[in-house]
């Protein structure tokens, strides 16, 4: 029983600051996929809505997201939007070297493999910065590399507050907040801004339950 509770409340600190962004997500902020992954034997199940009024505008675009976690520092997840017929995607993710004193957490994946999409390489570094943790690194969007950027941060017990930053007008800025209600369930809600003016601004919202089974 002890070690059921350790498994469930330690997804839980990873949903609480890693919510699938919402094309295709691997465990990441708002937007950006990160370097962290979910423990092996452990899972998340996120409803997920995007639009410029969510979750319930008629504008609004509607995910189901099965993210988990594997042994050997894997991930792998898939999406599907069920509003529309578009999708499903499919998502994985390795660590290649674990954070050290010197160097951050460094992983690579690919995300949006689907028959309607192009997928979407990408290199992820994390790491700690005392009372925050940073994330950095490259990825692939609709045939250029964009840079992509995040910050994320305990504000409080159960609460965290993030911020990411994609680069080129196919990119986004956002700032989010993210609340535990207990050790299984977890919220979140956003502002995405996009970098092209011509596109439309969102708002965001995530809902997240965290699964887990015996290895």
């Amino acid at each position: 029983m002890t070690s059921k509770v350790a498994r469930y409340s330690s997804v839980a600190v990873l949903l609480i600051v890693s919510l699938s962004p919402i094309w295709a997500g691997p465990t990441g902020l708002t937007v950006i996929p990160t370097a962290d992954v979910l423990a092996p034997a452990t899972g998340s199940l996120e409803f997920e809505a995007e639009g410029r009024r969510v979750p319930f505008g008629g504008d609004c675009d509607r995910f189901a997201l099965l993210q988990i976690g594997l042994p050997q520092s894997l991930e792998a997840g898939i999406d599907t939007c069920v509003n529309s017929s578009e999708g499903p995607w499919l998502n994985a993710k390795w660590i290649m070297m674990n954070e050290t004193l010197r160097c951050p957490t460094v992983a690579v994946g690919l995300q949006g493999v689907g028959r309607d999409s192009t997928a979407e390489p990408y290199l992820a570094l994390s790491r700690d910065a005392g009372s925050v943790r940073l994330h950095t690194g490259a990825i692939r969007l609709e045939h250029h590399t964009s840079w992509i950027f995040g910050v994320e941060s305990s504000l409080g017990p159960g609460l965290a507050a993030c911020g990411d930053y994609v680069s080129g007008n196919a990119g986004t800025t956002s700032l989010g907040l993210s609340w535990e209600i207990s050790d299984t369930v977890a919220v979140a809600a956003a502002r995405i801004f996009a970098n092209d003016g011509e596109e439309e601004d969102n708002w965001y919202f995530n809902i997240s339950c965290a699964i887990a089974w015996s290895q």
